[in-house]
């Protein structure tokens, strides 16, 4: 998710994703709104799983600028 949010993989993040519904002092700005699934065979596909644990993601993961920073702070959490 990492690389879709900042155009680093060749996919359009506007066709498969739309941002999160609001902005409290416990989200972050890369929130994307849930997709809502009524099979499991969908619901543990790539954008819905991955969207919940990206959801969940502390603030402060969002401070570095490259993708080793980022992959080096969700290592230590």
């Amino acid at each position: 998710m990492y690389k879709i949010t900042n155009n680093i993989l060749d996919i359009y993040p506007n066709r498969y994703l739309m941002p999160g519904h609001s902005q409290t002092r416990s989200n972050h700005p890369h929130k994307y709104r849930q997709i809502s699934t009524s099979h499991n065979y969908y619901k543990y596909s790539f954008f819905p799983r991955t969207i919940t644990q990206w959801n969940r993601l502390p603030s402060n993961i969002f401070t570095h600028n490259s993708l080793d920073a980022f992959n080096n702070t969700i290592t230590i959490q």
